[in-house]
């Protein structure tokens, strides 16, 4: 399995710590009660962001075809 490239680990951790802070911040605005929609917004960004690294991940080339061809 090849190791991913230092591009994508920092897209990860940039998407990551974009799904936390989007979800503290979304915390402390919103009174106490919408703590339920907190919950479902950062699913959903945390489903964005898998879906946004499973699309990178898929269209970076396959180089271990190429190299032995």
């Amino acid at each position: 399995m090849e190791q991913p490239s230092p591009a994508t680990t920092t897209l990860v951790i940039f998407w990551l710590a974009y799904a936390l802070m989007v979800a503290l911040v979304l915390y402390a605005v919103l009174p106490p009660v919408n703590l339920e929609l907190v919950l479902i917004l950062g699913g959903a960004e945390g489903v964005f962001v898998v879906v946004a690294l499973a699309v990178v991940y898929r269209s970076r080339p396959n180089r271990s075809t190429n190299e032995h061809a």
